[in-house]
């Protein structure tokens, strides 16, 4: 059968060819009037051309020299998930998997960085991962492409606004589209639990960069701002949103490691403004708001109506006054009764010692003895006594050897 370029204006297709054949007696052919248009059918050779050249965006003109067979193999390199969306259609060439690398408190660049001007978004091959694609061995893929070391635990997040992590044998279908990763506004997420900096740990080795940058991101900037309060008021940041505002500040939301709680956006914020040494920091979601939110609370930042999403209403990171100190409260002393055994003349010599009587019941006071002062002949002396009680409700001092425990 000879070649023919479908988009050559020069070719006409016969419209007199036969109707196709139909196995069994069951399906009758169809039949064509003269007088009507025959209906396109899927094995008319000139609609299956104009469904293919509609569908062959790579084609640059009508003189393109794409032959029929070549015309036919393109159309498998754009498979359409969806139909509709522009996320469900699957570009050609290789699938990628965007991510971002993270410390505790902040991003880290990334060594294969997509954009000029966001070093923060990696991208790699997902066939480089090794088999199986679980969590771990896409940590372990990841981790050794960025320089993280070994002794570096690492959590990974199937996207950045996941509130958990994954569990390391979960399976992530990485080679699928749609699917984890596959969008540069959809990236994965991986936390090195670490803090600093760098993150990296100094035993790690980043890899050489598989690809080259592909100019300024097509990603819109969002930014949460931000007030900074000490103790007393508020104070300037070091991260101004302009030069007119120096009060109020703003960082990418994209910078703020996963899972999104107030815990992680105060210790980005810590970071950023130089204050790690705050004893008890507190975030707000209004500078008007009653009461902080818990640490542990999730903080949805990635929406259009997340808080601090304009300079005019922005968080508040406050560092809340010391609390009261603890009030410290005696041991409770428990009375002990004991029985006196014996008179001492220090109780005839000096009001401070209780008049005694051998066989009385007396109640201590203090749970060990102390140095008590008592006189002898007109000389001041001090010896070892229990404060009691008696059975009058005298209070006064007693010497150890004049009393018994019971």
């Amino acid at each position: 059968m000879p070649w023919f370029n479908p988009f050559n204006s020069n070719i006409t297709l016969s419209n007199s060819a036969r109707p196709p054949p139909y196995p069994g007696s069951t399906t009758p052919a169809p039949t064509y009037q003269t007088s009507e248009p025959r209906s396109a059918s899927a094995h008319d050779p000139n609609e299956r051309v104009r469904r293919w050249s509609e569908a062959l965006t790579i084609a640059s003109s009508p003189d393109s020299d794409f032959v029929f067979e070549q015309a036919h193999s393109s159309l498998t390199d754009i498979v359409s998930i969806s139909g509709t969306s522009a996320e469900g259609t699957r570009p050609a060439g290789p699938r990628y998997i965007f991510y971002r690398v993270y410390a505790e408190d902040g991003a880290i660049p990334s060594v294969n960085s997509v954009y000029t001007d966001d070093p923060y978004l990696g991208r790699i091959s997902a066939e480089i991962v090794a088999p199986p694609h679980i969590a771990k061995n896409i940590k372990l893929c990841l981790s050794g492409v960025e320089g993280i070391g070994d002794n570096t635990a690492t959590n990974l997040f199937i996207s950045v606004s996941s509130p958990t992590p994954m569990a390391d044998d979960h399976c992530v279908p990485i080679s699928e589209y749609p699917g984890p990763g596959c969008l540069p506004n959809k990236p994965m997420a991986l936390v090195a639990m670490c803090t600093g900096a760098d993150g990296r740990s100094l035993e790690g080795v980043p890899a050489e960069a598989d690809h080259p940058q592909e100019g300024t991101t097509p990603l819109e900037t969002r930014y949460l701002y931000y007030r900074v309060y000490d103790k007393c008021r508020a104070i300037g940041v070091k991260k101004p949103a302009s030069p007119d505002k120096p009060w109020i500040g703003r960082i990418s939301v994209d910078s703020v490691p996963p899972p999104h709680t107030a815990a992680s956006i105060m210790r980005c914020l810590s970071k950023v403004e130089d204050l790690a040494n705050l004893k008890h920091p507190q975030l707000y979601l209004k500078c008007n708001s009653g009461s902080p939110i818990g640490a542990n609370e999730h903080v949805s930042i990635l929406t259009d109506t997340r808080p601090g999403s304009t300079p005019e209403d922005p968080v508040a990171f406050v560092e809340s006054p010391d609390p009261p100190p603890a009030v410290k409260r005696s041991k409770s002393k428990v009375p002990k009764k004991m029985r006196v055994i014996n008179v001492s003349p220090h109780s005839k010599k000096d009001s401070s010692w209780l008049k005694i009587k051998i066989g009385e019941i007396l109640t201590t006071v203090d749970d060990q003895p102390r140095q008590q002062q008592y006189k002898w002949f007109e000389n001041a002396h001090q010896t070892a006594a229990y404060k009691a009680i008696n059975t009058a409700g005298e209070r006064g001092f007693v010497s150890p050897a004049c009393v018994e425990f019971l």
